[in-house]
Parts: structure tokens; C-alpha cells; sequence
């Protein structure tokens, strides 16, 4: 299961999704994006809390394919806060693309990919320059730096904050990160804790068939 700052163990901080096939692409099921959701705030808590309860007494490996049917309604619900980072992805690569002098004349733009990789195999013969905030359509910016034991990472900042990052031939591999916004955290605390609450109730509670509307604190009665 990919590492993630919102499932139901991990805590605040960078979200990573590693690649190391060499294809940059991000996991839309696992980074929160604008309007993305397919149910209301209500419908993922009542799906979470059916989860938690079947957490609590799953086996280990039945706990694994839960905790990414988790995972997703996680990443659902954070996202009715978050920006709208497909939209910033896109533009990003089209930023690179311009600036390194990739840009194909007559087309949408350069392979995404080329454009990444010939950034940090051939970047002296390029125009994109490190450390350097570049303004990309429709808001936001793109910032290039280099990354001590090789390669290079792609900020994406909006809003004053960096809500995503590409990750070109670092030793680790290649990936896609984000960073969740301070209401996004605040929306992972929110779910988190009620997974956490609906597992332990469904532990002390062993004989009890749902727990769909357990426990009824201030936490789990969110209004919708």
C-alpha cells in the first residue's frame, strides 16, 4: 500500500506516491483534487465508519484491502477542500515545457515526460533556471531545484503554499508528491479521527452488528 499522509496510521505531512518504472504520473485515487469526490461528506463518513468496524476485527491480511478502500474515501473527503491540483499539474508541465524550450510549435505542448527528463540530462542547454518561481496560467507557480544525491524536484505552489511536487532521477526513483494544505489537514484530522473512535468502539463492543451513527460525539455528527 502507497505511503500516505492521510490513511488511517500516518499523520500529517508530504504525501508519496513512489514510481519507479519511469513514468511521472500522478494517482488521482490517492491525491485530493478539487471537485473530485463521487460522494457527499455524508456517504464517506458512513462508508469509513462501516470500514472501521470491519477493521476492528479483520485479520491482517483482510486489514490490507481495507485500508486502501479507506485510503480513497480519505482522499475523497480532504479533497472538498483542496486545489484544484489536476489543473495545476497540467500547467506545470506546460510551464516546463516553455521555459526549458521543449515546447513542440503546432502542438498542446511537449510529452510531459521528455520535457522532465531532458530538464535534468541536458538543462545547460536550456532556459529554465533553478530556484527560480515561475507564474503559470491561471495562478500558481513552478520551481525547479536540484536534490543532494542527484536529480531534481518540481514544486507546485498555490495559494502561498507548495500543494504538490514532481520527482525527476532522484536515487530513489521518480514520483509525484503533495503537500496538504492547512484546511486539507484539518479535514484528515476530522476523518481520521473518526476511524480511529469507530475501530476502538467496535473493539469494546464486540457484539454489536454496526457501527453506523457509534459513537455520537461532536466528531463523528459532522454536519454535511
Amino acid at each position: 500500500m502507497s505511503i500516505s499522509s492521510i490513511n488511517p496510521i500516518g499523520g500529517a505531512g508530504r504525501t508519496s506516491l513512489p514510481n519507479t518504472t519511469g513514468i511521472i504520473s500522478p494517482n488521482w485515487n490517492m491525491i485530493p483534487s478539487a471537485n473530485m469526490s463521487t460522494l457527499s461528506k455524508g456517504e464517506i463518513i458512513t462508508q469509513v465508519k462501516e470500514l472501521a468496524g470491519q477493521a476492528a476485527k479483520a485479520t491482517d491480511k483482510e486489514k490490507d484491502a481495507i485500508q486502501d478502500k479507506v485510503q480513497e474515501l480519505y482522499t475523497q473527503y480532504v479533497s472538498f477542500s483542496s486545489p484544484d491540483r489536476k489543473s495545476l499539474y497540467e500547467q506545470a508541465l506546460k510551464t516546463i515545457a516553455k521555459e526549458a524550450g521543449c515546447e513542440k510549435k503546432g502542438s498542446d505542448g511537449a510529452n510531459p515526460q521528455k520535457t522532465l527528463f531532458d530538464f535534468l540530462n541536458e538543462r545547460d542547454r536550456n532556459g529554465l533556471k533553478l530556484d527560480k518561481a515561475y507564474q503559470m496560467e491561471g495562478g500558481g507557480t513552478v520551481t525547479a531545484s536540484a536534490v543532494t544525491g542527484g536529480g531534481y524536484i518540481f514544486d507546485i505552489g498555490y495559494g502561498g503554499n507548495t500543494v504538490m511536487s514532481i520527482n525527476v532521477g532522484r536515487i530513489y526513483g521518480n514520483g509525484v508528491y503533495y503537500t496538504p494544505t492547512p484546511a486539507e489537514q484539518a479535514l484528515q484530522k476530522e476523518i481520521s479521527d473518526i476511524y480511529h473512535k469507530t475501530v476502538e468502539y467496535a473493539k469494546s463492543c464486540p457484539s454489536s452488528n454496526s457501527t453506523v451513527g457509534k459513537p455520537t460525539d461532536n466528531t463523528i455528527d459532522i454536519k454535511v
